[in-house]
């Protein structure tokens, strides 16, 4: 006795929540760029690049964190012997570690949330 070939029927996923929000937003975007959608506001803004920092200036900035080398690799998230070849002008930090670095040196309260003092 053969059995009957069935075809069975593809269920339709429900895609998960993410996929749902990113394909609505596609489409929103889609509809705004063919002047279908009125609602969505679209903001210009200029982001400058961060400053380039010279050997000097990012000793000066440890300096005055009063942090070793490996203390500020650890904080900014790179190794200690980056920071030395930075301190020596053998390298330059990537625009990342710039833009970090101006952060560190315009707000240094900011690395209290990074060290502990051991025994505090």
């Amino acid at each position: 006795m053969k059995k009957k070939a069935t075809k069975k029927k593809a269920k339709k996923k429900e895609g998960t929540f993410l996929g749902q929000a990113l394909v609505a937003a596609a489409e929103d975007a889609l509809a705004w760029h063919k002047g279908q959608n009125k609602e969505l506001r679209v903001t210009d803004v200029k982001i400058d690049q961060p400053p380039v920092y010279s050997k000097t200036k990012i000793k000066q900035i440890r300096a005055e964190l009063n942090v070793s080398q490996a203390v500020f690799a650890g904080i900014i998230g790179c190794s200690p012997g980056a920071v030395k070849a930075w301190e020596q002008g053998d390298k330059k930090p990537n625009s990342a570690t710039m833009r970090l670095l101006q952060i560190l040196s315009s707000n240094k309260k900011l690395i209290n949330d990074f060290v502990q003092q051991k025994g505090a």
